[in-house]
């Protein structure tokens, strides 16, 4: 295989990671979210609500523990959850190396199955096969040797029409029209 053609897809599969792999590799911080301070807010009023009926006499110690460590359970159950989120997302970085073997891999087999490998070598051959063409005088010689035949075979319709059409291409138009 030549040398130039894996060069070149060297090159193209480095241009590819310079633009794929970077921004797979950085590290992006995660700001906190409207709905993380939002959820902070309604909490501190919950409670400062539930202080308020206290004193007021309209909730018992027991009811107040009971809301209270309630509002604490969903207020940690909502702050988790967006923690947990942010945690999973700045974990990704495996995905650098499986894409780093994958691509490659996954171009150079799919070339194999459906490209044509030795395309390249039969670009090299064909200039002498080309070479191969018949001559002029072989040409000649080759209708000359049709002609003949035809003379003792009258009856080739077909090779009567190569015949006259040899001779065109030779351009013998008065032997062609013969």
């Amino acid at each position: 295989m030549n040398i130039t053609f894996w060069l070149i897809v060297c090159v193209l599969l480095a241009i590819t990671f310079i633009i794929i792999i970077p921004p797979l590799w950085t590290k992006k911080e995660i700001k906190g979210t409207d709905s993380e301070q939002r959820n902070v807010k309604i909490a501190q009023d919950r409670a400062r609500d539930l202080k308020q009926q206290l004193k007021a006499g309209a909730l018992t110690q027991q009811q107040f523990d009971e809301q209270y460590e309630e509002l604490e359970l969903t207020l940690g159950d909502d702050l988790g959850d967006d923690q947990l989120n942010a945690k999973t997302s700045s974990h990704g970085r495996w995905v650098v190396s499986v894409i780093t073997i994958c691509v490659p891999l996954f171009s150079v087999l799919t070339y194999f199955w459906l490209g044509e490998p030795d395309a390249l070598e039969k670009a090299k051959l064909q200039p002498t096969q080309q070479a191969s063409n018949p001559s002029q005088p072989d040409i000649n010689a080759m209708v000359n040797g049709l002609a003949q035949r035809l003379q003792k075979e009258p009856d080739d319709g077909e090779g009567w029409l190569m015949l006259g059409r040899s001779y065109k291409y030779l351009q013998k138009f008065s032997l062609a029209a013969d």
